[in-house]
């Protein structure tokens, strides 16, 4: 029986793109890893996979480790919990700002890089 379940197993992986992705994956964070200049503001979405059993009002958001305030957020739906940034300043990193979102139990979920510096040539500059 072992055998027949690996042979499905294999079969879903080669054949069927994604079929296993969606319940590897806890949450997702869009935009991912965006580019934006000094002053802009950004409101990100972070996605759970349903079967977490976890409603977006209970997640929450960190910027640089520091929790940021429930008044920026907005439940979009019972799966997906939104945050804007308003007059966002220069990245303090050279690799950017990390905006991540945790579960009611302060575990990461999901993380996205926030790129914040001048816009030379169509490409960000980080100060």
């Amino acid at each position: 029986m072992k055998a027949v379940w690996d042979i499905c197993l294999i079969f879903l992986t080669l054949h069927v793109p994604g079929a296993l992705s969606f319940s590897t994956q806890v949450a997702t964070i869009y935009p991912q890893d965006p580019a934006l200049t000094i002053g802009s503001s950004l409101t990100a979405t972070c996605c759970v996979n349903p079967d977490l059993g976890v409603h977006a009002s209970s997640l929450f958001w960190t910027l640089n480790g520091r929790r940021l305030p429930s008044s920026s957020y907005r439940v979009l739906s019972p799966t997906a919990l939104s945050v804007t940034l308003a007059r966002l300043p220069a990245s303090r990193q050279r690799s950017g700002d990390n905006l991540v979102c945790h579960n009611p139990g302060g575990h990461v979920l999901a993380g996205s890089c926030l790129y914040v510096g001048r816009l030379y040539q169509s490409r960000c500059v980080m100060l």
